[in-house]
């Protein structure tokens, strides 16, 4: 029958068409369904891969860090199976001196031209020699002062608060018309590179907020950390005598146990002149236990004023020689005449290392004399 194999062929081909139409949606929807999986594969392996990655390279960074911080006293060593305890021991304040603003007249002593390069630089050296820097070793995390005295506020505190330092405002200790004796009250005003300023100094010893404060002057740099310093600071002498790797002046022997370590210092001893029986320190550098009795004692000393012009301090020769009215004198007054065995001398070709002067006369002012 013709239209009944028209209608079974038509029947066919619509079967045939609807097959057709259906495959194809199907094919569609398994090439949807391969693509989603395969985004989803693709975002999920991804993100395992950088998690691995990350944790690789923290572990790697760890080991080369472990690797790379030495030995430097005491606990600090560290071993590469274990991770760096960024809590510091203790936090050291590094305090600085502002006596003056320039003047533009060539005059010494003052906050002259380089103070932002030089604090900038002087807190950078302190940073790279803290825990701060974990390559450092050291221990010891820091803080930074700057003694201002009120007449320098105004150039100060814009130059050096935006550095990080905190400003303190601090007077000379004591007053001129307070010292008593006669020949420091008239003379100090004119010695050193400060005159009585010098005394600002003074004020470390009362940042009672750390257990060791390290005064510095702006032309200095910290190269490497100092905890063998303030370990035995803070932990106290070795009992078996050794000096735990400080290297004192003239190889001697730290105090003895029984005496706590109270200040470091350097001597100065371009100043020595034929005949004069005690060095002054050098000024740019003091490592001290900060003490309210100290500096009580130290204007004390200041208000009755009994330096000599022959004998210097107390008539015990620490003086008369360049700033021993101030700081280079009474330093070494105190701690070698009134508390002996309580300051180390440390020694200056490796602290606070200058440049030697071996002349017949002194150097002044940086200008070297003498034969």
């Amino acid at each position: 029958n013709p239209s009944l194999n028209t209608m079974k062929i038509n029947s066919r081909r619509g079967a045939k068409s609807h097959h057709h139409s259906s495959a194809q949606h199907f094919c569609l929807d398994r090439l949807i369904q391969t693509f989603v999986i395969a985004t989803l594969s693709i975002i999920v392996i991804g993100y395992y891969y950088f998690l691995s990655t990350t944790i690789s390279a923290g572990t790697n960074n760890n080991a080369e860090l472990n690797s790379a911080v030495g030995v430097r006293g005491g606990d600090t060593t560290l071993n590469n199976n274990n991770l760096i305890n960024n809590n510091p021991k203790a936090t050291i304040g590094y305090a600085i001196t502002v006596s003056g603003c320039p003047k533009n007249n060539g005059s010494r002593g003052d906050f002259g031209a380089g103070i932002t390069d030089g604090a900038a630089i002087l807190k950078h050296s302190i940073h790279l020699s803290s825990i701060q820097s974990p390559t450092s070793g050291s221990k010891y995390d820091y803080k930074m002062y700057a003694l201002v005295h009120p007449e320098a506020e105004f150039c100060a505190r814009p130059t050096l608060q935006p550095l990080g330092y905190e400003i303190l405002i601090r007077d000379v200790p004591v007053p001129l018309n307070e010292i008593e004796g006669d020949y420091l009250r008239e003379k100090v005003p004119a010695n050193g590179c400060c005159g009585e300023k010098e005394f600002v100094k003074l004020h470390a010893y009362t940042i009672l907020e750390h257990p060791v404060v390290v005064h510095l002057d702006l032309d200095t740099l910290v190269l490497k950390p100092m905890d063998k310093l303030f370990d035995v600071m803070i932990d106290g002498v070795p009992k078996d005598g050794t000096n735990e790797g400080i290297e004192v002046a003239f190889n001697d022997p730290l105090p003895s146990a029984s005496n706590a370590v109270d200040a470091y210092f350097t001597r100065d001893y371009n100043m020595n002149h034929p005949g004069m029986k005690h060095a002054g320190v050098q000024g740019g550098f003091l490592v001290l236990r900060p003490s309210r009795t100290a500096y009580d004692e130290f204007v004390s000393i200041i208000r009755k004023g009994d330096f000599r012009s022959k004998g210097g301090w107390g008539g015990m020769g620490f003086g008369p020689f360049y700033g021993s009215m101030t700081f280079q004198g009474i330093i070494p007054y105190f701690y070698d005449h009134l508390h002996p065995g309580t300051g180390v001398e440390l020694n200056h070709c490796v602290y606070n290392n200058m440049a030697d002067n071996p002349r017949d006369k002194p150097t002044e002012n940086d200008i070297v004399s003498g034969r």
